[in-house]
């Protein structure tokens, strides 16, 4: 596996520092710079190349969800991924930021194991984010408050079922639920929704979720047509 190199924008030098002696533990991710602030992070990403940003809260928050495309034109490594460090409280900035481009959030409480995961998945392209921010999004997508999406290529590589699906699943119904809409077995659910998360390169349901938002596969009540 290719070594990931990861910038880390922490206001806390003690997070930062911490955070700074993971990265140095992992054989799979290279610090590459780090700052205190915005305008530290700007700087020291217009030097560097980035595969991942790990962006701390607070600094979001100064700043305002604006930040998102300010990193994304500040690399001169095209696309890379931004992973959001959040506390209790940060719920909406995380939600805001992830509809404005980033990659997802990880708890700051989070064991150095799983925050290393969590950065080889998003370098991996994969879409992370908490159970609880699934959970809103969902609650999004029942009161019709999300923005419609184009429909993404990747819609075409389901079969109308499989489509069905996920829109089902990204509205939060069980397998079990979906088994009674369709008068099929659950077993038959599963089939379809496996072979839905290979065509999408998802491995979670909470990954689909987020994918079919994100996507256009997934729309608000109504809005569709």
């Amino acid at each position: 596996m290719p070594v990931i190199a990861v910038v880390v924008a922490e206001s806390h030098e003690i997070v930062r520092v911490g955070i700074r002696a993971v990265l140095a533990q992992s054989r799979v991710c290279r610090l590459v710079g780090e700052a205190g602030d915005v305008a530290g992070l700007l700087s020291v990403l217009r030097g560097a190349g980035p595969h991942v940003v790990v962006l701390d809260a607070v600094l979001l928050r100064r700043r305002g969800v604006a930040l998102v495309d300010q990193v994304l034109a500040a690399c001169r490594r095209a696309c890379p991924r931004i992973v959001i460090t959040a506390a209790a409280g940060d719920e909406e900035l995380v939600l805001d930021a992830v509809r404005a481009g980033a990659a997802g959030s990880v708890s700051k409480e989070v064991s150095p194991r799983v925050l290393v995961e969590e950065i080889v998945q998003v370098a991996g392209g994969k879409l992370r984010l908490p159970q609880w921010a699934v959970r809103r999004l969902v609650d999004a997508h029942r009161r019709g408050l999300l923005p419609v999406g184009k429909p993404a290529a990747a819609l075409t590589r389901l079969t109308r079922r499989e489509a069905e699906v996920v829109r089902l699943v990204a509205a939060g119904r069980s397998n079990a639920d979906i088994a009674r809409v369709f008068v099929v077995s659950e077993s038959t659910v599963k089939t379809h929704l496996h072979r839905a998360m290979r065509k999408l390169d998802v491995s979670s349901r909470s990954e689909m979720v987020i994918f079919a938002y994100r996507n256009g596969i997934a729309w608000p009540s109504g809005a569709r047509d």
